[in-house]
């Protein structure tokens, strides 16, 4: 087939960063998909502001972020699907660094494609009870605990204000809780004893829409209701 060359310019080096440089990947993937590009060779020249691995790494969020698309809805009967770009980096003599830096932007990509996903979902699927199924989906695949406290759990247990809120709906208001590697399980992770390991906690808002009985916004407000769990999306997605 034809092949096309697209240059990119990313300007000064010492004032490249990582927004600029994943940006500008970004469009790239875009313009050449719009040019119906079945495959993309992506060079990886030398002289970035960061060693190889880490170049590699942010080049495979960039075009893997550019390459999203949210296919929960489509149907076979509708029209083809855009075939998808086959994307290759290349740097001379840097091959090990490179899959060692795409290897981690797929575990990268594939939590923003979760969070992605579930915002996109229309509010009438992704009710409480979706997203809490959705969570246990992720501590099971990850060898995490998974805890739900759901319903009138939670007026007995004193979360009275999450309760209230969500009372009325249809699907029950509930809290989730995943944890990887609790320190009860005496793993230190990394060579580290678990009495000196760091605990980072992770809270996401997950309402999955206006639970309130009065319409106090806009049209257009009400329409975007849907993104008010991306907290816990992203949460999800970063676990």
């Amino acid at each position: 087939g034809e092949t096309q060359w697209l240059v990119v310019g990313l300007g000064e080096r010492d004032a490249l960063t990582r927004p600029v440089f994943c940006e500008a990947l970004g469009r790239a993937f875009a313009e050449l998909k719009a040019a119906g590009a079945a495959a993309m060779a992506l060079l990886l020249p030398g002289g970035l502001p960061w060693p190889m691995e880490q170049a590699a790494r942010y080049a495979g969020e960039a075009l893997q972020m550019a390459g999203y698309a949210f296919r929960a809805y489509r149907t076979r009967t509708g029209p083809e699907e855009p075939a998808r770009i086959a994307v290759s980096l290349v740097a001379p003599g840097e091959r090990a660094a490179v899959e060692a830096g795409l290897a981690r932007a797929a575990h990268v990509a594939a939590g923003i494609a979760l969070a992605r996903d579930l915002i996109n979902h229309p509010a009438a699927v992704a009710h409480p009870d979706f997203v809490a199924e959705e969570a246990r989906k992720v501590a099971e695949a990850r060898g995490a605990s998974y805890l739900r406290i759901r319903g009138e759990e939670l007026a007995q247990q004193g979360y009275g204000a999450l309760y209230a809120v969500g009372r009325g709906a249809e699907h029950p208001p509930q809290l989730v809780v995943l944890e990887a590697n609790p320190a009860s399980a005496g793993q230190g992770g990394a060579g580290v004893p678990a009495t000196r390991r760091p605990t980072v906690a992770l809270v996401g808002k997950g309402v999955t829409f206006d639970s309130g009985g009065l319409d106090l916004k806009t049209s257009s407000g009400m329409a975007l209701m849907k993104k008010d769990m991306g907290g816990a999306a992203t949460v999800l997605g970063a676990f």
